[in-house]
């Protein structure tokens, strides 16, 4: 029986609730994963609430032939993760992984558990970690996917370094579609050297 340990640190809920939110991505019947993303983001969800819901499900499926709604499935977030994985499927990990925080607006969902959190930092570490896990995956010339991305998530920390005070220095290629107050453009004075 798969369990979740609910803690009280907002860092642990976040890096929970990005996990969980990669964990569907790659398979749409994990229910431990939709119950975290419940219990994060959604208002009204406890863990009581959440089992109950659960059980009621259950029941219900039971008097039933078929269920044709996945449970939690009617949850905006949940709903919405559901049908992007139709789009992500067919896209590298690193691309999925990009899809989701566009289209789920993960930073959003970062500032609802806590809205001091650096959303960003938290998405760019994401990004990064995808791009490990394919290099990796290139590198031992094994098959990605998301459910491999998901596994190794587990033993990779997503959370952020750095203070949210300081600076980040970033390539002009890894800055892409990135946004920040002010920003130091270095070098834009000196000429290109062809040799």
């Amino acid at each position: 029986v798969s369990a979740d340990v609910a803690s009280d640190e907002l860092g642990e809920r976040i890096e929970d609730l990005l996990l969980a939110i990669i964990s569907v991505a790659a398979s749409d019947d994990n229910n431990l994963s939709k119950a975290i993303i419940a219990r994060n983001v959604e208002s009204g969800y406890t863990a009581a609430s959440i089992i109950s819901d659960r059980l009621r499900y259950l029941d219900a499926q039971q008097s039933e032939d078929t269920r044709k709604t996945p449970w939690l499935g009617d949850l905006p977030t949940v709903k919405r993760l559901l049908e992007l994985r139709n789009t992500i499927g067919n896209q590298s990990v690193s691309a999925a992984v990009e899809t989701l925080i566009v289209e789920m607006n993960i930073e959003d969902l970062i500032k609802r558990i806590d809205p001091t959190a650096s959303a960003y930092k938290y998405c760019s570490r994401l990004k990064d970690l995808a791009l490990e896990y394919e290099r990796q995956c290139y590198n031992l010339n094994m098959d990605c996917s998301m459910e491999g991305f998901a596994i190794y998530l587990r033993n990779h920390p997503i959370s952020q370094s750095g203070d949210d005070a300081g600076v980040t220095i970033t390539t002009y290629h890894k800055s892409k579609g990135l946004e920040w107050q002010c920003v130091i453009l270095n070098s834009l004075d000196t000429a290109i050297d062809n040799k």
